[in-house]
């Protein structure tokens, strides 16, 4: 790769495109995801070389992985650089390579011990997960999957909730403010929990 003074030439790594197009439907497809990057040059704006298709937007982590089965899908067709086959035939000389997946169970969670909130909820990844109003103050076991977040407390589950992708959202069970709710009836008619359901 061409070095200038020392340090890595980023032309060599990176794809100039085009901020400019002759009609805007043309050039938002010229920039892609590219108009978020903060370096730009001149009229060009600086992209990595793989960003010709915008990242997906998806609310949750099944409309991810369905998004991701149909481009797998998609994907069998295609030709690879230098190769002359598509990508079905080389997989389906693979498969006979492949091993059998193990049978016993192997935990790929993440665990943590964080503190309920005042709020009754406990924060996971910069997202909030509502547990029993009992716990507040209590440090409590979560384990954090790829789909799911269980929390639980003295070896007994509390709560489980459906794993958030976004920053400081928060998914509240109702469920689990009724024991405020005893004390305070007047707060359930503007709650967050009631306002999920």
């Amino acid at each position: 790769m061409p070095k200038k003074k020392g340090i890595l030439n980023p032309s060599a790594l990176l794809l100039f495109v085009p901020t400019t197009a002759s009609t805007p439907s043309t050039a938002v497809h010229l920039k892609g995801w590219c108009s978020r990057k903060r370096w730009s040059r001149g009229r060009y704006r600086i992209c990595p070389a793989q960003s010709s298709r915008p990242p997906p937007k998806v609310d949750t982590i099944a409309q991810l992985n369905e998004y991701i089965a149909k481009c797998d899908i998609e994907d069998m067709d295609r030709v690879i650089d230098t190769k002359t086959s598509v990508i079905a035939s080389d997989f389906a000389i693979e498969v006979g390579y492949l091993q059998e997946l193990p049978t016993e169970h192997f935990d790929i969670t993440c665990s943590s011990k964080p503190r309920v909130d005042a709020k009754s909820r406990v924060v996971v990844r910069q997202c909030f997960y509502s547990v029993p109003v009992s716990l507040i103050a209590k440090r409590v076991d979560v384990s954090l999957g790829a789909e799911r977040v269980v929390i639980s407390f003295q070896g007994r589950m509390v709560a489980c909730h459906e794993r958030l992708v976004h920053r400081g959202e928060q998914s509240l069970i109702l469920d689990h403010y009724l024991e405020a709710l005893i004390r305070k009836p007047g707060a359930l008619p503007g709650s967050v929990p009631l306002a999920q359901i």
